[in-house]
């Protein structure tokens, strides 16, 4: 994502686009079913870590 697209989004916009993204390529992984349930920990885990950075 570029500089101007990232200015572009208020932070909270941006944090759940970025999660949703990442979690929508852990879905396409051969091996979500076996890792998936740890990926979407983590996953959800930054989102509410970078959430409390932004205020």
């Amino acid at each position: 994502m570029c500089l101007q697209a990232v200015m572009n989004h208020e932070p909270g916009e941006l944090v759940d686009k970025l999660h949703d993204s990442r979690q929508k390529f852990y879905e396409g992984l051969s091996h979500f079913k076996t890792f998936g349930k740890g990926w979407t920990r983590r996953n959800q885990e930054m989102r509410e870590q970078a959430k409390g950075l932004i205020g």
